[in-house]
């Protein structure tokens, strides 16, 4: 059967009328049709496939007005083969935003004899549309679910706390490691916030349900236990969620601080109360290293969270934010005697995040082996 006739991409979206499902599927059905038909040329020696929120069937759409809606979300593709195609993706992806300027379409490769290994958020949703490919070169055998863990999805929210700290970094990857700019898609800082918000959301469904957490909807089900009540009242979550669901170019609640209601999600996953025990906690579970992948997550995590510290608190969290920052690379360098301050260290990292996706995405996606 065509992949374009069977799916239904806003199954699981919470508030669209039925019309406006009609209008986004038929609009991202007859897109993925047309990338078929201008990728094939690139395609002879490997299969595409639809990742990220399309596949998981809940998008994000805008509505400019009553009378006019469009796709919000990216349209994220993931190409697979037994090898890495020998021209750059960002060509593949700047030919589809020139011929269609109005959706912003991703474009990613997985090697083949990988899949079975892949253990990543990413990954887990492309993995739940692999038996419709968008395009079909050789058969291949679908991999198990990945059982997302409460790890994944805190990986996840880091992303996208990159993306809030460094609303305008760039991710320079090298060809074959591309992986796109993870934290900053949608450009938009109050789209991005409100992704944030939803991630955490989504990882505490996640921490409750495991794997059939994994969607935003799935969340939505659990507004009125106290997994979720504890950090937010039901109404306020579901603001969010209508926010970047039919998105109109607004923030849902100005009231909302973000490092506080992630300390609050982290207090029901770890069962800590203070941050610092929070802090520990996390570390001594997920990132115990002083491996640059332990280390900057960790990192940004704190530098987030600092922000809603207590006076009593600064000193603690500044003496464990700072035992953290020394082991970072460039500590190592003559740059070392650089001042102790938020915006210095807050300048460092942004400055280690291209290095830490490459090697991130160097190490999840196998790429290299």
């Amino acid at each position: 059967m065509n992949f374009v006739n069977h799916l239904n991409f806003t199954n699981f979206n919470i508030f669209l009328s039925k019309n406006e499902k009609n209008i986004i599927n038929n609009m991202i059905g007859n897109h993925i049709e047309k990338i078929q038909k201008t990728l094939k040329p690139y395609l002879s020696d490997y299969n595409l496939y639809l990742g990220g929120s399309l596949a998981r069937k809940e998008p994000s759409i805008e509505k400019r007005s009553s009378n006019y809606i469009t796709l919000k979300s990216d349209v994220d593709l993931v190409i697979v083969g037994t090898h890495p195609p020998t021209y750059d993706l960002k060509t593949l992806e700047q030919l589809l935003q020139h011929k269609y300027p109005n959706f912003r379409d991703t474009v990613i490769f997985l090697k083949k004899d990988a899949l079975p290994f892949l253990n990543f958020s990413l990954a887990h949703d492309f993995f739940v549309e692999m038996e419709h490919p968008i395009h079909e070169s050789f058969a291949i055998q679908i991999p198990n679910y990945i059982n997302l863990t409460t790890q994944h999805m805190l990986a996840v929210v880091i992303h996208q706390i990159i993306g809030v700290l460094f609303p305008n970094a760039k991710t320079d990857c090298k060809k074959g490691v591309e992986i796109k700019d993870l934290t900053t898609w949608h450009r938009d800082p109050t789209y991005q916030k409100i992704k944030l918000f939803l991630e955490i959301m989504r990882m505490l469904s996640v921490h409750k349900k495991g794997t059939r957490g994994a969607t935003y909807y799935e969340a939505y089900q659990l507004r009125h236990e106290p997994i979720i009540t504890n950090v937010i009242e039901p109404e306020i979550f579901i603001s969010f969620l209508k926010a970047r669901e039919i998105w109109c170019n607004t923030y849902p609640n100005d009231n909302i601080n973000l490092p506080n209601i992630l300390q609050k999600a982290l207090k029901e996953i770890t069962g800590e109360d203070l941050l610092i025990n929070i802090l520990e906690n996390i570390q001594k579970k997920f990132y115990p290293t002083e491996n640059l992948l332990d280390i900057f997550p960790l990192a940004i995590l704190t530098a987030f969270l600092i922000q809603s510290v207590s006076n009593q608190e600064q000193q603690i969290i500044g003496d464990f934010y700072f035992n953290i920052i020394k082991n970072l690379p460039i500590f190592y360098s003559n740059q070392s005697h650089i001042e102790f301050t938020q915006s210095n260290i807050l300048e460092l990292l942004k400055n280690l995040r291209a290095k830490f996706i490459t090697a991130w995405w160097e190490k999840v996606s196998f790429i290299n082996n």
